[in-house]
């Protein structure tokens, strides 16, 4: 889920899911860690960084991942058909400068944001027990045991 994080647009299937599970392993997902607060707003974040919760195609909707779910049958047609009547029909060079323009800021909070969630999994988490236990655990199809350390 984290590659939508940083799409200008996200188009879904009905039947999509979206979540984020790595704290059911003892990790947490560092890019979302970043985007997801800025990009959705902090509750939002919390809620599927910290629970692991998976959410529909119109949850994802609702909270404003998704721009436009279409049926799981059609959706590169819906896709095509949205992009014929509206970015279709803009200038290409307009559209690329206009959006650089938005991303400016978004781009220069990026680095710094990714910077600190990526030190804070590796020098933080990696290190501890509960990090490689839900890890091995996952591979071996178990329960982890957590140590919280």
């Amino acid at each position: 889920m984290s590659l939508p994080l940083a799409a200008h647009f996200v188009f879904a299937a009905s039947d999509a899911r979206f979540g984020l599970p790595e704290i059911r392993l003892g990790v947490f997902p560092p890019v979302a860690a970043a985007l997801l607060p800025r990009k959705l707003g902090q509750a939002t974040a919390d809620r599927w960084i910290l629970s692991g919760e998976e959410a529909g195609a119109d949850e994802a909707h609702r909270v404003g991942l998704v721009h436009k779910v279409f049926a799981a049958d059609s959706l590169r047609r819906g896709v095509d058909e949205w992009f014929a009547v509206s970015l279709g029909q803009y200038s290409a060079s307009s559209l690329r400068i206009a959006a650089r323009a938005t991303r400016q800021e978004f781009m220069a909070f990026l680095d710094v944001a990714l910077d600190e969630a990526s030190q804070m999994y590796l020098q933080s988490l990696v290190p501890t027990h509960d990090a490689e236990e839900g890890i091995q655990a996952f591979v071996q199809r178990r329960r982890p045991q957590w140590r919280d350390q």
